[in-house]
Formats: C-alpha cells, sequence, structure tokens
C-alpha cells in the first residue's frame, strides 16, 4: 500500500469487493485480515463459480503480493 487508504492483500487472501471505481480500482474488505481500504482490481481472481450477477456481494482472491 502507498496510501493511506489502501490496504495490504497476500496471495491467496479472499477480499469482498464493496465498490468499483472505473479507473481500475475498488474498495473492499480482506476477509483475511478484516480491514477495509482501496486495492487494484488487476491482483484479484474471482472464487465464486455463480455469475456476478446472480451473486450478491462479489469475492475475489489476491493473486500476488500488492
Amino acid at each position: 500500500p502507498e496510501m493511506g487508504d489502501e490496504i495490504e492483500l497476500l496471495k491467496g487472501d479472499e477480499v469482498e469487493i464493496l465498490e468499483q471505481y472505473e479507473d481500475g480500482w475498488a474498495f473492499g474488505l480482506n476477509l483475511e485480515t478484516n480491514q477495509s481500504g482501496a486495492f487494484p482490481l488487476s491482483c484479484l481472481e474471482p472464487v465464486d463459480s455463480r455469475p456476478q450477477k446472480e451473486a450478491k456481494k462479489q469475492r475475489v482472491q489476491s493473486l500476488m503480493v500488492t
């Protein structure tokens, strides 16, 4: 994390996306650490096999250390 509103994501951390932004970032909750903040969407992959439209909240996991 470089800014005060960003959170650290480690490989395999599951996060819940609460809000997505047009610049490729999102705001959400790291379910492993219970920290909330901003993170880049580019380092995430879906973990829920249901289509995103059906999922009430989008869950993803980190692919790399940010």
